[in-house]
Order: C-alpha cells, then sequence, then structure tokens
C-alpha cells in the first residue's frame, strides 16, 4: 500500500515534480482508504511525511488496525527531527534516505537545498545515538552530476552504516538516455552496463537493489527486508 503524503519539503531535487504528485493533507482525507485497511506494508511517501501533521496519528492508526504491518517512510531527511518524539521513530521500520553523492555540494546541488547533507547527516546522527542505525536504508538516484560516483557512494554509506542490509539505486532512464561518459556521449543502455562494470558481482546479486525509478510500482520492488 502506497500513501503520499503532500507535506512542506524543504528541497527542491532536480528529478521532482511537485505539481505531479497526488496525495493528501490530513488523516481525514484517508478515511476511505484505511477503512477496510489490512495491509502488510506500507510505504509513506509524497514530498516530506515527516512534516505530515497527522503522522504520529495515522502511524497509531495503522499499527492498531494491522499490528504485524511494516512501515516504511521514504524521507529527504531535510526535516526539524527535534520537533518529533523518539518513539515515532521506532515505530517505523524503515526510513529511507537519499545520498545523491560523496560531496556535499553535489548532493546539496541534486536536493536542491543548500543544508541538505547537513540535515541529513544531523538526522542519521540522532538515530545512531538513539541505536535506530538498523532502521536506516539509503539509495541513490543515477543522474549526470554523480554518475562517475555510484561505487564510492555505496562504499560510503558502508562505513557509516556497515549493517544496512542493501542499497537502492535508482536510474530514471529519462534522466541518463544520454550520458557524456569519457567525453563520449552513450546510449542509455550502454550506459546502464558501464555504470555497474566496477561492481562485484555477489555485491550486484546481494546487497544492490537496482530500480528503474516508475514511482507508482516501485513499492513491489523492494526485497523482502523485514
Amino acid at each position: 500500500m502506497n500513501i503520499d503524503l503532500l507535506t512542506k519539503c524543504e528541497c527542491n531535487c532536480v528529478f521532482c515534480d511537485k505539481q505531479t504528485v497526488k496525495g493528501v493533507e490530513s488523516i481525514n482525507e484517508l478515511k476511505d482508504i484505511l477503512e477496510d485497511f489490512n495491509e502488510s506494508i506500507i510505504f509513506l511517501g509524497g514530498q516530506e511525511p515527516f512534516n505530515f501533521k497527522d503522522l504520529d496519528l495515522l502511524i497509531a492508526f495503522l499499527k492498531n488496525k494491522a499490528p504485524d504491518s511494516k512501515i516504511i517512510i521514504k524521507s529527504s531527511g531535510c526535516f526539524d527531527y527535534k520537533k518529533l518524539p523518539r518513539v515515532l521513530f521506532e515505530k517505523i521500520e524503515i526510513i529511507e534516505l537519499p545520498l545523491y553523492s560523496c560531496s556535499s555540494e553535489i548532493h546539496n546541488k541534486i536536493m536542491g537545498n543548500n543544508q541538505a547533507w547537513e540535515l541529513l547527516f544531523a538526522f542519521v546522527d540522532f538515530l545512531k545515538e538513539n541505536n535506530l542505525q538498523n532502521k536506516i536504508l539509503f539509495h541513490t538516484m543515477v543522474l549526470k552530476d554523480n554518475f562517475k560516483e555510484l561505487f564510492a557512494i555505496y562504499d560510503f554509506v558502508l562505513d557509516n552504516l556497515p549493517d544496512q542490509q542493501y542499497f537502492k539505486i535508482i536510474y530514471p532512464l529519462k534522466n541518463i538516455s544520454k550520458i557524456e561518459y569519457e567525453k563520449i556521449i552513450v546510449p542509455q543502455d550502454l550506459v546502464i552496463k558501464q555504470l555497474f562494470a566496477d561492481f562485484p558481482e555477489d555485491i550486484l546479486q546481494n546487497k544492490i537493489e537496482l530500480i528503474n525509478f516508475q514511482p507508482s510500482k516501485e513499492q513491489i520492488k523492494f526485497r523482502n527486508v523485514l
């Protein structure tokens, strides 16, 4: 089950089209959807779910209706986590966070927020300090600004979260149909092949999830890591 929560977002990501996202602003708008709710996995996305004013009520409702359900929140990491109670994060099974570069400058550029890197790792440090780091799942998206450092990003994630179960690499084909790779413009199928040439086969099979960016279908691509 996927629920898009339209809330204030502090980012302006280069690949995001906020105008096309349809979602809800309050829990009252979800009554019909949740009336017969009985899902095992719930994805909460949209713009910045942690800014959703009724998030605590929504999670409590979902857990009450389906105690064994697993909640996955896809966040930018750019929100004020200090305003939220620790117990709220404990009720979430996976908090998916973006890491688009090993460089704070490039990450911030892609996120469209000059404080994105600082806010992201302040939140990561908070989760670590509260022994909640096992809830973090990092992903990256293949873009012209970062496609040459995918393996470095993967290593960076493992250095910060060595026990992370797997790493998502999302490739939006419309953004990389042609990329200048070593000064040669190549079509996307060759780009994809080259992108992952540096990854050992065992890592690709066991630690990497490759996803062609289709938001409406993304939820079925998750591995069973819960």
